[in-house]
């Protein structure tokens, strides 16, 4: 099966949709594709914060960052921390078959939705991703409480403090150290 064949395949149907607003620094809601080719609609999130992840597969530092990002899902639980990827394939690579072998292979316990590939995310647009990976932490309303650029260790405790103000709990317990 050629390159073409595989992608038309499996191109999920869903048209991605975004509504931002930018005066409140709110996202409102969103639907993009999972994995399945399903709608995940983020106004149906029950969840106290959302974390979304902006990355891609072609993105090592990305990639590194997906298990901390399932550790952070089983400490909290989805209802009080919803973490929920974005993943951004270039000029078509992988595809939601190697996404899922990818999901499968680091433990990944949280929905990843699938960017455009023929258009610029507008999830992405909205929010003003310019690098990957791109960390934004919502509260329940949508409103952006922390955003992170990089996966770099301070990075990253960054964004667990971030994490822990936000839920008044101690750092420690995010960090586990």
């Amino acid at each position: 099966m050629s390159r073409e064949q595989d992608a038309s395949e499996t191109t999920p149907s869903v048209e991605p949709v975004v509504r931002f607003d930018s005066a409140r620094n709110r996202l409102e809601d969103f639907i993009l594709p999972d994995l399945q080719g399903q709608s995940f609609q983020f106004k149906e999130t029950e969840s106290d914060h959302i974390l979304l992840c902006f990355w891609g597969t072609w993105c090592d530092p990305c990639v590194a960052a997906m298990p901390h990002l399932a550790d952070l899902q089983r400490q909290f639980g989805p209802s009080r921390l919803r973490v929920v990827s974005i993943a951004y394939q270039r000029n078509g690579e992988g595809g939601p078959k190697s996404l899922a072998r990818l999901s499968r292979r680091l433990g990944l316990n949280y929905p990843i939705l699938l960017a455009p590939t023929d258009q610029p995310c507008p999830v992405a647009s909205a929010m003003e991703v310019q690098y990957y990976p791109t960390f934004i932490l919502l509260d329940r309303q949508g409103n952006v409480v922390h955003r992170e650029t990089g996966a770099t260790g301070d990075k990253i405790m960054r964004l667990d403090r971030a994490i822990a103000a936000a839920m008044d709990e101690s750092v420690m317990t995010v960090t586990k150290r």
